[in-house]
């Protein structure tokens, strides 16, 4: 399958996950005396809509990319490792009901993985833009 095709149904289960927390935002804010969601749960709703529709822009930027089909498919699926990640952490406070950020604390994830999910997903998206850039119909 070419990447067009991997990142639509790569986007359709980000699309997924922000309505299934949109399902589970909408159940907190019945239930809560103050009509509100946990703010994790709001965090993962909102990134998750967010993250399918930059996951269909990688998606081109890769598909309209001078660099070869390796590199392109590995940027691609770097910044959605770290998309994936990134929404996971936001559930996983989601359900436990963090009401303060998690940089208060320091710990691998606040620190070090910050680190990582920058370089990821920001060094495979100016890959592919500049692939893009340098590639068919994109050029002068």
């Amino acid at each position: 399958m070419k990447i067009e095709g991997t990142s639509i149904l790569a986007a359709g289960a980000l699309l997924a996950v922000g309505m299934a927390s949109g399902v589970w935002k909408w159940r907190a804010m019945v239930r809560s005396p103050e009509r509100r969601a946990p703010m994790y749960v709001d965090i993962l709703h909102r990134a998750s809509l967010l993250y399918a529709s930059a996951t269909l822009v990688l998606g081109h930027l890769a598909a309209a990319s001078a660099f070869s089909a390796t590199l392109n498919r590995g940027a691609f699926w770097t910044a959605y490792f770290y998309f994936v990640v990134t929404l996971v952490v936001y559930a996983f406070h989601g359900i436990r009901r963090t009401e303060r950020t998690m940089f208060t604390q320091r710990n691998l994830v606040t620190g070090p993985g910050v680190a990582l999910l920058v370089v990821g997903e920001l060094g495979s998206t100016l890959l592919l833009l500049v692939g893009a850039a340098l590639g068919e119909g994109c050029a002068p």
